[in-house]
């Protein structure tokens, strides 16, 4: 689930929500997972919260790189090739985006109709996203 579902900021859906849990499921798997079989693992654990401002801190480090260990370490063997060729590009796309929501939002007389929440200021597109998904 999307951090800003979590947050309750917004009660729209939003396709880029779709992704960013697409990312999120990616990561889990690459975890947990090497060759079909499962990994015991404590990665992750503190997905398993109802508390949704933990969960919203915890994605929002690993969605940034801000994870500790870094993901590439975490990842199985087996999915390391898929850190590179996706995990990593998302990353960048949603960090970036971020950023510049953030900018944004903080720029004197903005106006909300001068930046496209639904892709972040058209940093995160169907287009942008599948040109990733293709490599």
């Amino acid at each position: 689930m999307s951090k800003e579902l979590l947050r309750g900021q917004t009660p729209l859906h939003l396709e880029r929500f779709d992704w960013e849990a697409f990312f999120y499921v990616i990561c889990w798997v690459g975890t947990h997972y090497s060759n079909g079989e499962e990994i015991k693992t404590d990665t992750f654990e503190e997905w398993d919260t109802d508390v949704d401002k933990l969960l919203v801190c915890s994605k929002q480090a690993v969605l940034f790189g801000l994870s500790r260990p870094n993901l590439r370490i975490l990842f199985t063997d087996f999915y390391k090739p898929l850190f590179l060729s996706w995990i990593r590009p998302i990353q960048r796309m949603f960090r970036d985006a971020d950023t510049a929501k953030g900018d944004f939002e903080v720029t004197e007389n903005a106006n909300s109709k001068d930046f496209d929440d639904e892709t972040l200021g058209g940093r995160i597109t169907w287009d942008k996203f599948w040109q990733i998904l293709e490599k």
